[in-house]
């Protein structure tokens, strides 16, 4: 079964994505994540794109909480969750490290950015998945 995004939710996609594309198109590549961080999260500001920047997350094991946490680069429109890799490209560690991210948070989209060169880049190096929520 395909799941078609909302109309809603691929509008606020394409605004993580221009974001990202922009801060790219000012910055370049060869900076580290925390740089990108940082203008991403102005460039969302400038656009109105609401966000939370390092939005910890608890974990439950058992029906217990974990005194350990995760916190994402991102969380957008309260849902949708963004990981930063500023990293030639992105690896099945990564991966699994964004889909951990999704369980744990029960939230159901992620947005994870990189580019051959470090940096936030065109529409081909932003992966945007939607998976069912739990």
């Amino acid at each position: 079964m395909q799941i078609l995004p909302s109309p809603d939710k691929d509008s606020q996609t394409r605004a993580i994505i221009g974001a990202g594309m922009n801060v790219h198109r000012f910055l370049g590549s060869g900076f580290l994540e925390v740089v990108y961080q940082e203008a991403l999260a102005i460039e969302f500001g400038l656009r109105g794109v609401p966000f939370v920047r390092e939005a910890s997350f608890s974990i439950l094991f058992r029906e217990r909480l974990l005194q350990s946490s995760f916190r994402v680069d991102f969380l957008c429109f309260g849902e949708v969750l963004v990981e930063l890799k500023a990293v030639r490209m992105t690896t099945s560690a990564d991966e699994s490290q964004v889909l951990n991210y999704l369980k744990a948070s029960g939230k159901a989209r992620r947005c994870c950015s990189t580019s051959e060169e470090g940096a936030l880049s065109s529409s081909d190096s932003l992966e945007v998945m939607t998976v069912p929520s739990a």
